[in-house]
């Protein structure tokens, strides 16, 4: 063989080679990608609905923002309870609250319930209570 075809026989095994190991690092991350839009999938489908029920949840306290600087009324106490209640049990939305703010609305909802006389500092840590929310 002469030295035209040594060189050329290393030429085209590199060449090859370089095709074969760039297949199996290509063959590798189209897994890996294929792998990482599965699981982002996957937690859309857990995120999606909760995002859904954090707007409801933001409509409903609208009525307790401190922008509206006036208390609530017994029966807007009333109806934000109920609303609140089926929010959270009814259309099963409490399972997306982390333990603090699921603590935070049920004392919320306490107060409404026991119909406490509101005073300014409880409609503030109502809003805060609907901010933090929000936030997390």
């Amino acid at each position: 063989m002469t030295d035209f075809g040594i060189v050329s026989n290393v030429v085209i095994s590199a060449v090859t080679g370089g095709a074969v190991a760039a297949a199996v690092v290509k063959a590798f991350f189209d897994r890996r990608l294929e792998s990482r839009k599965a699981e982002l999938q996957k937690e859309m489908q857990i995120v999606s609905p909760q995002i859904e029920a954090y707007r409801k949840l933001w409509v409903l306290t609208e009525i307790t923002s401190p922008s509206r600087g006036r208390a609530l009324t017994e029966e807007e106490r009333r109806e934000l309870e109920a609303d609140l209640r089926r929010w959270y049990d009814k259309d099963g939305n409490g399972i997306f609250l982390s333990l603090a703010s699921q603590e935070r609305f049920l004392a919320v909802k306490k107060d409404l319930i026991t119909h406490l006389t509101r005073r300014p500092e409880q409609g503030l840590e109502h809003a805060r209570w609907r901010t933090q929310s929000a936030e997390r």
